[in-house]
């Protein structure tokens, strides 16, 4: 699990704040010790007193409960992650991305979370908030066409998914288009998709299929079924 930032939630003798955040105040002179977490990372609790980059090194501590947290558990045997504040274990919390940790042992409540960071919504012209999705389009047009500047021949994998299905869609579009036939790109998209020699545990009829429709020159590659690797 990606518990970086973990954060034990037993009253604990205390102990320091790890490389998992930012020392932010520390030593008998300062007011008050936090933690920062990054913004795109996953550490919480209200009584904490032991801080780690993971759960392996919280754990490590001979008082914290081994407790296993079933809603967490599920969480990542559906997701592949567990949802911050939770982890595995239950007396193990995670601040969440963008906040930080205050401890102040003084107080009644002597550690508090707080964003440092928060997104800004973007603004949009008058073209944009007319027609959004032309506008996205545009972007996603633009985008595309930079990145087809290249020395070397591109293709693009596909797993016939939005994100995957979209970017081929306008590769296709530039390719074909006065624009792709100047930069020496007028053959069709080349794409690409790992699949399985059982089919219902690949995506690669999802890819055929949209590769057929935007008439893609489509290779698939096949990984044999689990328990069959090294046979002959």
């Amino acid at each position: 699990m990606r518990n970086t930032g973990t954060i034990a939630s037993t009253a604990l003798p205390a102990c320091s704040p790890s490389a998992s955040g930012t020392r932010v105040a520390d030593g008998p002179s300062s007011p008050a010790t936090g933690l920062a977490r990054n913004r795109s990372s996953t550490p919480k609790r209200s009584a904490v007193s032991c801080s780690a980059a993971n759960s392996k090194a919280v754990l490590c501590h001979p008082d914290v409960p081994r407790d296993l947290d079933p809603t967490a558990l599920e969480t990542y045997l559906a997701l592949g992650y567990a949802l911050p504040p939770r982890t595995a274990i239950r007396a193990i919390r995670q601040v969440r991305p963008g906040h930080r940790l205050i401890w102040e042992p003084w107080s009644a409540s002597p550690l508090r979370e707080t964003p440092y960071w928060e997104p800004r919504p973007g603004t949009l012209d008058a073209g944009a908030r007319r027609d959004p999705a032309q506008a996205l389009l545009h972007l996603l047009d633009d985008a595309t066409r930079q990145r087809l500047i290249s020395e070397v021949p591109l293709g693009a994998f596909l797993s016939g998914g939005v994100d995957s299905s979209a970017v081929v869609a306008m590769m296709q579009r530039a390719m074909k288009s006065s624009g792709g036939a100047a930069m020496g790109r007028s053959q069709p998209v080349q794409t690409f998709c790992l699949g399985f020699d059982e089919p219902s545990w690949g995506e690669q009829q999802y890819a055929k299929q949209v590769a057929t429709h935007l008439g893609a020159d489509h290779r698939e590659g096949r990984v044999p079924a689990l328990g069959t690797f090294g046979a002959p």
